[in-house]
């Protein structure tokens, strides 16, 4: 993939109609969907043709189709229920999408009704221990590659809660991914899910602004100190020129990189203290305008994308997740490689983490599971989530598609990834959120030095994963 400066903001498309049987979630709560490119024609016709389609899917609210007491029941006249849960934001576009790609598995397959239920991302993984440890497993879920060391690990009755889908796939099917997709996808040897996506923060900025105020953009060579002092000339008034959310760990994981700093060493010891992981930590709450800096203290993820939307921010550091929200704001957005640091001479770089879909070891349809897993994996409906969400595929041949090489917010985000590191799929990795989130919370509130917060979550981490 080239590398370049600021990758151009997004051109519309216009709307996309799903195929096949689509039904909408009705009652569900939310926080809001992020809403399509262009209209949503078709949707009434196609809720009028979902009667005409046999085997349509049921959808529901998490009552009576979330598994309990009957995960993979058999239904009538030998068919098989399988039954999913979806971690897309209820009503999202996403949401939509995979809910057309769900309608199009389930008109080819008659004899298979999908039962698909929504689950908080952020609860989902333990939502689904407690399910499995119940016997209540759904058959299908999709889970992050920093999520899956720690529910890989668990067992019940002495059964692992995911199936091993090595047995289960050819070798043409394995290599239809991206290696480091498959690999970000093991626990040990076994395979315990299908890569469906990546994520990875960006350098995203109001191209407008800085062009209003005469300011360089950002670019592929652009360093540390010269996006600070971009910053500081774009900051007046209601106007700040980066808006960043300091308390956010999976964010300063990226700092820590550029400072030289590393989350683990080669054999998987916890290093939150390693050499430069301090540095960077103060050099990010440096931001907070209490420590001198540009960003409004007390700012959050939410205030963050708030900024931006409203004009009020010249640069952010954020997902692909968002980007439509910030285009429907009609808002010229671009994006860059997050900078170099010269002091160290590595680049920040943000931890990459995929998104799988897993089977349930408990599922009674194993092979109907792994075959719908493999359609939610497969390069036609990675497309379609490339070229209607933004969301990150993990299919060579898709990463490699001219349609997707020629977007510049996917081919931008892909760039960006590849300066990045993998999200180790180790039950150590789903560990270290809440040590690291207490040491920054410690730094910023001037409790502890960075270099004391730091070594004391990673000697927290050890006791815990020794524990």
């Amino acid at each position: 993939m080239n590398s370049s400066g600021g990758w151009a903001g997004w051109a519309g498309r216009g709307g996309w109609a799903g195929r096949g049987c689509w039904a909408g979630r009705g009652g569900r709560g939310g926080r809001g969907g992020r809403g399509g490119r262009g209209g949503r024609a078709g949707v009434a016709l196609l809720l009028v043709l979902v009667i005409m389609i046999p085997g349509c899917l049921s959808t529901g609210d998490g009552a009576g189709g979330d598994g309990a007491g009957g995960a993979g029941e058999d239904g009538p006249g030998g068919s098989v229920t399988l039954v999913v849960w979806s971690t897309f934001e209820a009503n999202s576009l996403e949401d939509e999408v995979f809910l057309s790609a769900i309608a199009t598995f389930d008109a080819e397959h008659p004899s298979i009704t999908i039962d698909v239920s929504n689950r908080p991302y952020m609860q989902a993984a333990d939502s689904y221990r407690v399910a499995a440890q119940g016997g209540e497993a759904p058959d299908l879920m999709r889970f992050a590659s920093d999520q899956l060391g720690q529910v890989g690990a668990m067992r019940v009755n002495g059964y692992p809660l995911l199936e091993d889908l090595r047995p289960h796939l050819t070798p043409m099917q394995r290599n239809i991914y991206d290696a480091q997709a498959l690999s970000s996808m093991r626990v040990g040897d076994d395979l315990l899910a299908l890569p469906a996506s990546l994520d990875c923060v960006s350098l995203i900025y109001n191209a407008d602004i800085f062009a209003a105020e005469g300011v360089e953009p950002p670019g592929l060579n652009w360093t540390w100190q010269e996006m600070l002092e971009a910053a500081e000339t774009l900051t007046h008034g209601n106007q700040v020129g980066l808006s960043v959310p300091i308390k956010d760990p999976y964010r300063w994981l990226a700092i820590q990189r550029g400072f030289g700093g590393e989350l683990f060493s080669a054999d998987g010891v916890p290093t939150l203290d390693s050499n430069g992981s301090a540095a960077g930590l103060e050099a990010w709450l440096a931001l907070d305008q209490s420590n001198g800096g540009m960003v409004p203290t007390g700012t959050s993820i939410d205030t963050m994308k708030n900024q931006f939307r409203e004009r009020e921010a010249a640069m952010i550091i954020d997902g692909p997740w968002n980007w439509a929200t910030y285009s429907q704001a009609r808002i010229n957005v671009a994006q860059a490689p997050l900078p170099m640091v010269i002091s160290s001479g590595e680049r920040i770089s943000p931890m990459v983490t995929y998104k799988g879909w897993s089977v349930s070891k408990q599922s009674l349809h194993k092979e109907e599971a792994v075959e719908l897993a493999l359609w939610l994996s497969s390069p036609e409906v990675q497309k379609q989530f490339a070229l209607q969400t933004w969301t990150l595929p993990t299919a060579v041949a898709v990463q490699n598609d001219f349609e997707v090489a020629q977007d510049p917010v996917l081919s931008g985000f892909l760039n960006q990834a590849e300066y990045g590191f993998p999200a180790p799929t180790t039950r150590e990795m789903s560990m270290v959120w809440d040590p690291l989130s207490a040491a920054i919370e410690q730094v910023y509130a001037g409790q502890m030095s960075a270099d004391e917060a730091l070594s004391a979550a990673n000697q927290q981490l050890l006791e815990e994963i020794g524990g």
